[in-house]
């Protein structure tokens, strides 16, 4: 008896220490519980009204999982009447409805609603965070876009056309916007033309851990919300990998789906931003080099340098003006040859610095650009493209011009210095010493 007494004791005591410890830590994660995404949409039509509607009537032939939470804005066009807006433009509030399985919408705000200002930005992402508390965050930004581009007056100003003030948003107002609203995004889309710019990528950074969005100008197809939202609910709870897998599904079958005309010489690209930094160490260096021999050419005239390497400064010079140019293949397919439209100064970043190994076949130079390609190849996830040619894949775009164009169209006055690619990689100095005759040049 006493025996039996003695162990009811102790095990009473120790039924009691299992529950103080486990009032003292903390509950453990239902297995099955499902990881939750809210996606904030900032889109500014800017005469997309139809493809902006479909793409929101096209979202909702999916039943939504309630752990997958779609909400925002759009700043519609004056003078364009669609399903929801009746040509006097303004801003509308929407939200996905999880049991009517629809869209609700809003009014918002007027025409005078600036999408170019952080702090409205920034309380759209408010409002969806208390809205729609979630595990991840994406922020998928939608309207025309032109790379990075010096004709407006605020840093990298180049995406997000508002037609009302014929104005764009550049990467400064989306970075403060995240600080303000204190948020750190699983993955930030810009649905834009051109914008897969390194200079956007390594901007936004630390502000985001993935960044999805196309080198070419892009042709929406109107699926990508619903696409999207597909791949979470396959692979959003994915313990490795779910976001690389999710957009792997959506970009691929965005390509499968629209991807039939050879007139769509078009890509996407996700870039995984922890990469980044590897990849802007390897661009370093080759600018190194490169600097080094403009300025040796300099200094010993271009007679002995050609003695002393075999070749000079100006084939640096033709294989940079040969390297693949993004805007060019629209021109080329699109526009008369009358019109080329406004200059865009975007090329393939790896294929600018492998024509240059490849041109002076100086083995620094070979090792350096090789480099460059598996940085490049270790921050880019998965990338899709249609109908490319010139070139074996497809990579984030740079800026290049000359010396000439430098100083003409004021990138001091436009900042690119403090660009934080620019710190990180010292790419002006190629800018203002190469003598390159561009496409874009004339």
């Amino acid at each position: 008896m006493k025996t039996t007494i003695k162990h009811l004791i102790l095990g009473i005591v120790a039924l009691l220490l299992c529950s103080c410890t486990a009032e003292e830590s903390p509950a453990a994660p239902e297995p099955d519980k499902e990881r939750s995404y809210t996606i904030i949409c900032y889109i500014t039509c800017g005469g997309l009204d139809y493809d902006v509607t479909s793409m929101l009537n096209n979202l909702c032939q999916v039943t939504v999982p309630r752990h997958i939470n779609i909400l925002g804005i759009v700043k519609w066009t004056r003078g364009l009447d669609f399903d929801y807006s009746d040509g006097s433009g303004g801003v509308t509030r929407f939200k996905y409805n999880h049991g009517q399985r629809k869209l609700t919408y809003s009014d918002y705000a007027a025409n005078t609603f600036r999408i170019d200002d952080a702090q409205n930005m920034t309380n759209v992402i408010t409002w969806a965070k208390e809205q729609a508390p979630a595990d991840e965050y994406i922020l998928l930004l939608f309207g025309h876009g032109i790379a990075y581009d010096l004709k407006y007056d605020a840093l990298t100003r180049g995406t997000l056309l508002d037609d009302y003030y014929k104005s764009y948003t550049g990467i400064d107002t989306i970075t403060q916007a995240m600080e303000l609203a204190d948020t750190h995004f699983l993955m930030t889309i810009l649905n834009s033309c051109m914008m897969n710019t390194i200079e956007y990528i390594t901007e936004l950074m630390p502000y985001t851990d993935y960044y999805l969005s196309s080198s070419h100008v892009s042709f929406t197809n109107c699926d990508e919300l619903k696409l999207l939202v597909e791949g979470l609910m396959l692979y959003g709870n994915d313990d490795v990998s779910a976001i690389e897998r999710s957009v792997e599904y959506d970009i691929s079958r965005e390509f499968e789906l629209h991807q039939t005309s050879p007139e769509y010489v078009s890509d996407k690209m996700l870039t995984k931003c922890s990469s980044v930094d590897e990849f802007n160490a390897a661009i370093r260096s080759f600018v190194d080099i490169v600097v080094s021999l403009y300025d040796e050419q300099l200094a010993i005239g271009k007679e002995a340098f050609d003695a002393k390497y075999g070749f000079t400064t100006e084939h640096i010079d033709e294989a940079l003006a040969t390297s693949y140019y993004f805007h060019g293949v629209f021109v080329e397919s699109y526009l008369d040859s009358t019109s080329k439209g406004d200059p865009f100064y975007n090329f393939d970043i790896v294929d600018a610095v492998s024509r240059v190994a490849a041109a002076t076949q100086y083995p620094e130079l070979l090792a350096s650009a090789e480099s460059v390609k598996e940085a490049a190849d270790s921050a880019v996830v998965c990338r899709v493209s249609s109908y490319v040619e010139g070139i074996d894949s497809v990579y984030p775009s740079v800026t290049l011009v000359n010396s000439e164009q430098w100083t003409e169209l004021d990138f001091d006055k436009a900042r690119y210095e403090s660009l934080a690619f620019d710190r990180a990689t010292g790419w002006s100095r190629l800018l203002k010493r190469n003598s390159a005759t561009y496409p874009h040049s004339n």
